[in-house]
């Protein structure tokens, strides 16, 4: 394929992130289709960075050559690297397209003091694709950018697998089976689940919860959770899972549960689909503030009031005592989660790409 000089800024696993794993799958499904990218990986160390921009400066001012740069980055990525795309259309014919990574763009934008956040608006405007990760988040932004056909709503997006996990799976076991997978530390609500798995116990409900990931650097709440854990022989940490073993592990299990309590910075958080590819129904907290437009209530999930870890109990006990209710929304979970496969979200990516002559 004929394409222009690309060139992704931003983070790529490892070591695993969010938006690092994003990336990662928007490179390999680009080659894969024989799409030649340069990558900036913003994990990478300070010299490392420095070299690749005078790189992309010296290729701009004496070949005259346009690149086409997507940024793909979060809150601190693009308060850094804007102000560098906004300097590279001075230079040259430098074409950018921005992914921002989270759900935090808009209040990003409008927080900023009114000269800044100005700036920042003029270089967005400037840009010939804006594509956050959902509807509302999307709506919002162009309310900002005012300028018609910039901001599209782009999903998240991962590889599907193509055997259907529900077909075999076991609803009918003697307990239910509860995943928690992401970073374990306390604004992701984890003392709220666990204090819901409490309850359960003591009602009597048949259940195993296991969680997975890792703890923040010397932060103590790593002692407090295995601490609290202890109390009850349901609930086991797992330690990590490497990302390939993730579809393996969690087709194992009935439900997912979300009980992160950020009310801004979460957009389309890649380990829902993870969850929604292994026909597991998702129980989020009301504080996902994107959460409308993905989990559709009863049909591939439930959302239960934030830090209210009684309604959270509940939401699980409807599942753990109505199995054929669980069993009609692991398949409908599955059904749904087309949306989001990688074929899809990027060969739509790419026609639309063309029809501005990125290819």
């Amino acid at each position: 394929m004929s394409i222009n000089k690309w060139i992704l800024i931003g983070p790529v696993s490892p070591p695993i992130t969010g938006p690092g794993v994003k990336n990662r799958n928007l490179i390999r499904e680009l080659r894969k289709r024989s799409i030649d990218i340069k990558v900036l990986n913003t994990l990478k160390s300070l010299s490392d960075i420095i070299m690749n921009i005078t790189e992309i400066f010296i290729g701009t001012i004496i070949n005259r050559a346009p690149f086409f740069i997507i940024l793909s980055v979060s809150t601190r990525g693009r308060y850094i690297f804007l102000p560098f795309i906004y300097l590279m259309n001075i230079l040259g014919e430098t074409r950018s397209i921005l992914i921002p990574m989270g759900g935090s763009l808009d209040i990003d934008i409008e927080q900023l003091f009114s000269p800044l956040r100005k700036f920042y608006i003029k270089t967005l405007q400037e840009m010939d694709r804006i594509y956050p990760e959902t509807e509302d988040l999307t709506s919002n932004i162009k309310k900002l950018v005012e300028k018609d056909g910039t901001v599209k709503k782009l999903y998240n997006f991962k590889r599907r697998p193509s055997k259907n996990p529900t077909e075999a799976k076991n609803y009918y076991l003697p307990y239910l089976k509860i995943v928690y997978l992401g970073r374990i530390k306390r604004s992701k609500g984890i003392i709220e689940l666990i204090e819901a798995a409490n309850i359960l116990e003591r009602k009597g409900v048949n259940f195993r919860l296991d969680f997975y990931g890792g703890f923040l650097f010397k932060d103590n709440f790593q002692k407090l959770f295995l601490s609290e854990i202890q109390n009850n022989d349901n609930i086991k940490y797992l330690g990590i899972i490497e990302p390939k073993a993730i579809p393996e592990t969690l087709k194992n299990y009935h439900v997912f549960v979300f009980p992160s309590k950020r009310t801004r910075g979460e957009g389309f958080p890649g380990v829902i689909i993870d969850a929604f590819f292994s026909g597991l129904p998702v129980i989020t907290s009301s504080a996902w503030k994107y959460r409308k437009e993905i989990i559709l209530e009863g049909l591939n999930g439930f959302t239960y009031t934030s830090e209210d870890y009684k309604d959270l109990a509940n939401k699980i006990a409807v599942l753990a005592k109505n199995r054929e209710l669980l069993r009609k929304m692991s398949k409908k979970t599955w059904e749904l989660s087309i949306d989001y496969d990688a074929d899809i979200v990027v060969d739509g990516l790419l026609k639309e790409l063309k029809s501005i002559k990125w290819i």
